[in-house]
């Protein structure tokens, strides 16, 4: 009489890109905008500097001076997953701004500021006429300035900036006049720490 043989076959792994994907898009968006408030981009160094005028008018602003690509914060938080591609063993995320826009801000004019400077000073000149301020007009005066140079009248001028995703290319790869800040990906550190989760659920 013959024996029987059974064979009992191991389970064969397979390639999780579901889960993958959906570390990814957990994932990047996050590190992008958390590390690029720090002010480093995606090479791990510190955003190039604004220029000096810039830095005047984010201070008349009232505005953070960090080189962290942030004005209304539309841009910067619109940022995430815009797309998922899984196939065999392939996962393809698009990671970007959206095409929105946000609103077009500018600074107090600092020659208006100058100006009231000069008032609260006690000297006045339109028209080659001169006088000096009364007490209640110095005092209104020495208030305006403060309430400029405070930042309370970053004046939205009811225009639109750029598409959020085209903004976000300028100050990714720079223009002829403004330094390129890549901000995004991610740094080698981060990359590291991605793979390393990866790894972890690669084949389930």
């Amino acid at each position: 009489m013959g024996g029987i043989t059974v064979t009992k076959s191991p389970k064969i792994p397979r390639f999780n890109g579901p889960g993958i994907a959906a570390l990814i898009k957990a994932a990047v968006p996050g590190n992008i905008i958390r590390r690029t408030g720090r002010g480093v981009d995606m090479n791990g160094r510190q955003f190039a500097a604004y220029s000096r005028r810039y830095l005047r008018q984010l201070k008349r602003m009232g505005e953070d001076l960090t080189v962290d690509l942030r004005m209304s914060g539309g841009m910067i938080n619109s940022i995430k997953a815009r797309g998922a591609e899984v196939t065999g063993n392939r996962v393809v995320i698009t990671i970007a701004p959206d095409t929105g826009t946000s609103p077009q801000y500018r600074a107090p004019s600092e020659r208006r500021a100058l100006r009231q400077a000069g008032l609260v000073e006690g000297r006045f000149g339109q028209q080659a006429v001169y006088r000096t301020l009364t007490r209640k007009e110095g005092k209104a005066m020495q208030k305006s300035l403060a309430y400029e140079q405070a930042g309370a009248r970053k004046i939205d001028t009811g225009r639109r900036g750029p598409q959020h995703n085209i903004l976000a290319h300028y100050l990714h790869y720079g223009t002829s006049k403004l330094p390129a800040r890549p901000f995004l990906g991610l740094t080698p550190e981060e990359t590291k720490m991605l793979f390393d989760e990866i790894r972890k659920i690669m084949w389930r």
